[in-house]
């Protein structure tokens, strides 16, 4: 018997650097605008900590806002699919690239 490795709902292809720069700071933006007192808390960490600390508040905030919108009766998948599949927000969609991108280092 052989181990398999998990296998990831959805694979994500590596971002040019440029594209991920942007994300990041979109996802500043995002943690800036709706999470003051964190933003600030963030601001005295090292630059790489501040960044994926902001990604993953903007993927957290996104999370939040479509929570409501997913029936109970959803399955993983289709709640997965939800989240990375809506195109309602060119920003959210940025940072959870950038929460992506982060996770696979």
């Amino acid at each position: 018997m052989s181990a398999r490795s998990p296998a990831r709902p959805h694979s994500v292809e590596p971002c040019p650097p440029a594209q991920v720069t942007m994300a990041y700071s979109v996802c500043r933006g995002i943690t800036r605008s709706n999470a003051k007192n964190f933003y600030y808390a963030f601001l005295v960490l090292p630059k790489h900590k501040r960044q994926a600390l902001c990604a993953v508040y903007a993927f957290m905030r996104r999370c939040d806002d479509i929570v409501p919108t997913i029936p109970v009766s959803a399955s993983k998948s289709a709640a997965s699919s939800c989240l990375l599949g809506s195109t309602r927000s060119t920003a959210y969609n940025k940072a959870i690239r950038a929460m992506i991108q982060f996770c696979s280092r």
